[in-house]
């Protein structure tokens, strides 16, 4: 089955209508003032089945000038045009009007038919078929296939479904995105169903039951119910008329310009796009006040040129929209935009960057960046996307979110960098970091490792990563132990850090005692190792070391060094020499390669006599370091404690 969705355009009452009726046997014009003007106000919305089995979907726009922003909305999702021209009347100021928005929506594919040819004769149809030809030139339906046929006698009817088989045969829908995004063109309540939307699927994929978003509301709702062409499927995919009964939506939250997505997107009040401003309209200047139209979105805009001070009809320049009310769009996206009175389409083009910076100064360097941009440089995006953000951006996830491809964007990333950009490679993945927030890094890990040393000026050792990661997780995000660990690598290479063990300390510090220290250093220790099988207690340590000209804040320092050499251990909130413990440990691994039951604190006290206090506290340290476990009231051996007992023989 072929996604396809074709769409008329053309002047009022040329008959596109009245064709698509012929067509399909469907009448567009549903609604009541429609049938008493005799003109289509609202989109229509049908279908064609056609020989071969295939279903395409078919959007009918208004032609009246009053109707252009209604037209836009339906213009979305079109894969091809179908131009309407009646015979008798020739090309209108509507036709070109619409053909100029369906080629600044991106429609690339087109093909004219000339209604009404049961009103003139064959002289004048081949005139009016020169005319048309004439018209196109330059437009990209020139040199289209112009099919004649009349929607009263059904002449050329069948010519129609024949050569839309052969389009719909040779063309190939490529996908643009994968995020699934539906503007809603109605909006309406079915007995015991509730609320059902009709709109053309840009992209992606959903089923029923999925999850979608009503944005930018981002309200979340539930599909109960996908039909297409009047029949219910399980899943929907690009380039489809879609029809979803929704479950959490009342026709009340709607406003015109929502859309569906099957994710989060950022709504956004200003976007940078390239603009192609139609021919013969008049010069605007710098700034200009809009109506910006997208979809089914339309509100009033300031539009910035960016690259011009002035420009003329013809002319594409780069600008940024001021937009007064949120919309949902991403990079890619078409638009159009029209005079502040509605009444006047200036031109339209592409969506660049859907959350750009504020350009308040146009300078040269912005307007080069931008141009590159604009043109589809993919490696200078990736580099904008970095400036807004400051901090590392995954260059793998930003190719996954715009859907370019990773290797050319890694090669070209990597070919080189501009000067305010710094590539940080890692072993699964390679970051962009704005070169100023870099050194901003690199500057708070050196500074918080040198006052770290000015602190605890007896140890060689310095902060860890996990202390280092606290100082600098600001800077930083959802990465930050990865990055952190190659900054560092970096400052290791350039001799300002080096690594001891699991810490880092400046490249030239050097922790060394003179022999008063050293003397102290010494004291303190033997203090804990005379403590034995009793809990040193610190307020007696600490009256201890006054007697020996140790205040308690180099007290502090001290057992932090002797922590750090591993002579202390901090069980809790208490220290224990390293002896000690290596003593009771080996005791208890003895006891249970003699025992194959538990050991009780009282039976482990017994054990080293040593009293209760540090009983428990050695006990809760070989659970925590796994040589044992609790089990009630005993302890037991784990196998990591047994492969402790085998190593030592």
């Amino acid at each position: 089955m072929t996604n396809f969705i074709l769409g008329t355009a053309g002047h009022i009452d040329h008959g596109k209508t009245a064709l698509i009726k012929a067509l399909t046997g469907f009448d567009c014009d549903t609604h009541p003032e429609e049938k008493q003007r005799g003109i289509t106000i609202n989109l229509g919305f049908s279908h064609l089945d056609l020989p071969d089995d295939n279903s395409i979907g078919i959007v009918d726009v208004p032609g009246h000038q009053n109707f252009v922003n209604t037209m836009v909305a339906g213009a979305h999702g079109i894969d091809i045009l179908l131009l309407v021209i009646a015979a008798d009347s020739g090309i209108m100021q509507q036709t070109i009007e619409h053909l100029q928005i369906a080629e600044s929506l991106g429609i690339k594919k087109g093909f004219v038919v000339l209604t009404k040819i049961d009103l003139v004769d064959q002289e004048s149809i081949a005139k009016i078929e020169n005319d048309i030809k004439d018209s196109l030139e330059d437009s990209f339906l020139e040199g289209c296939t112009i099919l004649r046929t009349s929607a009263v006698t059904g002449e050329g009817i069948e010519s129609i479904k024949k050569y839309l088989m052969g389009v719909v045969e040779k063309s190939s829908k490529i996908e643009n995105s994968k995020i699934f995004r539906m503007y809603i063109d109605r909006i309406f309540s079915v007995a015991g169903f509730g609320t059902v939307v009709t709109g053309s699927a840009l992209g992606g994929m959903i089923k029923k039951d999925d999850k979608l978003f009503l944005l930018p509301a981002n309200k979340e709702l539930r599909i109960r119910k996908i039909e297409r062409h009047g029949k219910e499927v399980q899943n929907i995919a690009t380039g489809n008329r879609v029809s979803l009964n929704l479950v959490g939506l009342s026709k009340e939250e709607f406003k015109r310009g929502m859309l569906l997505s099957d994710r989060f997107i950022e709504p956004t009040l200003m976007i940078d796009v390239q603009l192609s401003l139609f021919k013969y309209i008049r010069p605007i200047g710098t700034w200009s006040d809009v109506i910006f139209l997208t979809g089914t979105y339309s509100n009033q805009a300031s539009m910035h040129l960016i690259d011009k001070s002035k420009a003329t009809g013809g002319e594409t320049v780069i600008a940024q929209i001021h937009l007064s009310e949120p919309c949902v769009v991403l990079r890619g996206d078409r638009f159009i935009i029209r005079n502040t009175s509605g009444l006047k389409t200036l031109g339209g083009g592409e969506i660049f960057d859907a959350n750009p910076l504020h350009h308040k100064r146009r300078t040269e360097k912005t307007i080069n960046q931008l141009r590159k941009i604009s043109n589809g440089d993919n490696r200078e995006f990736i580099f904008s996307e970095v400036r807004k953000k400051r901090k590392p951006v995954s260059l793998k996830n930003n190719t996954e979110e715009f859907f370019f491809h990773a290797n050319n964007v890694t090669d070209s990333v990597n070919s080189s960098l501009p000067d305010d950009i710094s590539l940080i490679n890692t072993k699964t993945e390679t970051y962009l970091i704005l070169s100023s927030e870099k050194k901003k890094i690199a500057a708070e890990i050196l500074g918080s490792v040198e006052n770290f040393h000015k602190q605890n000026a007896m140890l060689e050792k310095g902060r860890t990563a996990d202390e280092l990661s606290g100082v600098v997780n600001k800077y930083l995000n959802d990465s930050t132990e990865i990055i952190l660990k190659s900054i560092l690598s970096e400052l290791v290479t350039e001799q300002k850090l080096k690594q001891i063990e699991n810490t880092w300390s400046l490249y030239n510090h050097s922790a060394k005692l003179d022999d008063k220290l050293e003397k102290q250093v010494g004291f303190i220790e033997k203090y804990f190792k005379n403590s034995n099988m009793h809990v040193p207690l610190h307020a007696k340590l600490v009256l201890q070391a006054k007697t020996k000209g140790i205040d308690e804040k180099r007290l502090n320092q001290i057992i932090k060094l002797l922590t750090s050499e591993n002579k202390l251990i901090k069980v809790e909130s208490t220290y224990i020499h390293s002896s000690i413990v290596r003593n009771c440990r080996k005791k208890l691994l003895n006891y249970f390669d003699n025992h194959s039951d538990g050991i009780t604190v009282a039976a482990f006290r017994d054990l080293i006599k040593g009293n209760r206090k540090i009983c428990l506290l050695l006990l809760n340290l070989f659970d925590s370091e796994e040589t044992t476990f609790r089990d009630g009231d005993l302890r037991r051996i784990t196998e990591k404690g047994k492969e402790q007992i085998t190593e030592n023989g």
